[in-house]
């Protein structure tokens, strides 16, 4: 029942949400712009720019928590990138958190605003560390 709620609430969050392509969109503005408002951020991504994010210098001073995991896998399979912001906010999508990816990469990123959706991401986080 969890899970049938969680992908109902899923369904409902990307009908109501905006995709973002890098063809069209500043997906680095929209990265950036949400990680300079949270006070919490969970990162889990296979490449990652601390110092392009603004996280080694802005965040880490000021002490904002900000925990993170890089995932490995297989050469050729999906594997997923996302950013969990203040326990409500997810970022998800193709691209990892650099600034090739972002900036020059064809890449995509949903926002989800929900709690329920950032539970779940928390949780997969939780299981991978």
């Amino acid at each position: 029942m969890k899970k049938l709620l969680l992908l109902f609430l899923l369904i409902n969050e990307i009908i109501f949400s905006r995709v973002y392509f890098s063809t069209v969109d500043d997906l680095s503005q929209l990265v950036l712009s949400h990680l300079n408002s949270a006070s919490d951020i969970t990162i889990v991504a296979y490449s990652i720019d601390p110092e392009y994010l603004g996280l080694k210098t802005a965040k880490m001073a000021s002490e904002v928590p900000v925990q993170g995991a890089f995932v490995h896998v297989s050469e050729g399979l999906l594997h997923s990138k996302f950013i969990v912001l203040d326990c409500e906010t997810v970022i998800f999508g193709s691209a990892n958190f650099n600034r090739s990816s972002l900036e020059e990469h064809l890449n995509n990123l949903i926002v989800f605003h929900s709690k329920e959706i950032a539970d779940f991401f928390e949780g997969i986080y939780d299981w991978l560390v």
